[in-house]
């Protein structure tokens, strides 16, 4: 009997024993950035390229040497997803690219002043660490934001946050390139309909290097607010074939004099809204075509109507007429 009670209790030692690793604090280094610091209750909360992680602080631990949104090496027992760090110093950030993100936001979280961004650019998701001044209870789940700010690991620690009020819409625009940024990914575009001024973050692709201050154009996509989220940029007014062309003088001399002459049309007037105002041939042609039928109008005013309503359909509606030609 004495022997079977010696076997199980050997069995159960063992097994006790083989179970100790599982027990047992791990021993990690993890350099990350900080996203909490509550020095009270004496912890930090980090976040590392695939975890987030409580940590500990040590009682002699100098709090004031590191700051929110700053990097630390951190080294000590991990148990779940608290460490018990041994050692903490702040370190340089890795290299962070700058950006500008528009999207919605799929989640908040009060603890670490941060929010997940989902990208309607690029379909990715983002973790967004908010300025330390930024009002957390004036965002919510699927609100829509313009976010600025660098980027490292999917984490962006954002400098601006703006959120963008009302439904979005559909905009199909002409106007100017007021500025480009490369590092943000974005250009400030003014509408020549209205004046008003947009923050246009451009289709995944798109050349911004081919942009530059001036630059005429054609753009449709998203408005939401101030932000455009552009699905076409036309990319002859973006790349300014057409002004080289008029410039070089190679714009299609022949079609537009053919237009000019059939429709009485000057020659001049043709060739602005070809060359400064980056109507193509088609647009012009329609252009004269529904100006002949429509009364007291000239191509000029069909021009700004249609660059008005967005359509050509739209165009004929409000001026009582069929169609004339598929846009």
């Amino acid at each position: 009997m004495s022997k079977k009670v010696f076997g199980i209790s050997l069995v159960v030692l063992l097994a006790l024993v083989a179970a100790l690793p599982a027990f047992a604090a791990e021993y990690v280094s993890v350099t990350a950035q900080v996203t909490a610091i509550d020095e009270e209750e004496g912890f930090i909360r980090i976040r590392g390229e695939d975890a987030t992680y409580l940590v500990r602080i040590p009682a002699d631990f100098d709090v004031d040497s590191i700051s929110k949104g700053g990097w630390v090496s951190v080294a000590g027992n991990l148990s779940g997803s608290t460490i018990k760090a041994g050692f903490i110093t702040a370190v340089a950030a890795p290299v962070a690219s700058n950006v500008t993100l528009f999207g919605a936001i799929s989640a908040t979280n009060d603890a670490e002043s941060s929010f997940e961004l989902f990208s309607t650019t690029s379909g990715e998701s983002f973790t967004v660490i908010m300025p330390e001044d930024f009002a957390v209870d004036s965002i919510g789940v699927d609100d829509l934001v313009l976010v600025e700010g660098q980027l490292l690991n999917g984490v962006v620690t954002a400098t601006s946050i703006t959120v963008q009020p009302g439904p979005a819409a559909q905009v199909d625009l002409k106007g100017e390139v007021i500025a480009v940024s490369s590092a943000a990914g974005s250009f400030t575009f003014e509408s020549k309909l209205d004046g008003a001024v947009y923050t246009v973050v451009p289709f995944d692709g798109f050349d911004l290097s081919a942009l530059r201050a001036g630059d005429k154009m054609s753009l449709q996509g998203t408005a939401q607010g101030e932000v455009i989220t552009a699905s076409i940029i036309d990319a002859r007014a973006a790349g300014g074939e057409a002004r080289a062309a008029c410039s070089n003088g190679r714009e299609p001399q022949a079609a537009l004099n053919a237009l000019a002459s059939f429709y009485g049309a000057a020659y001049s007037e043709l060739r602005g809204f070809f060359c400064d105002d980056d109507y193509g041939v088609g647009q012009i042609l329609l252009a004269l075509q529904t100006a002949r039928l429509a009364d007291n109008m000239t191509a000029a005013e069909v021009l700004e109507l249609r660059t008005f309503l967005g359509s050509w359909g739209a165009v004929w509606r409000n001026l009582g007429m069929e169609p004339l030609q598929a846009e």
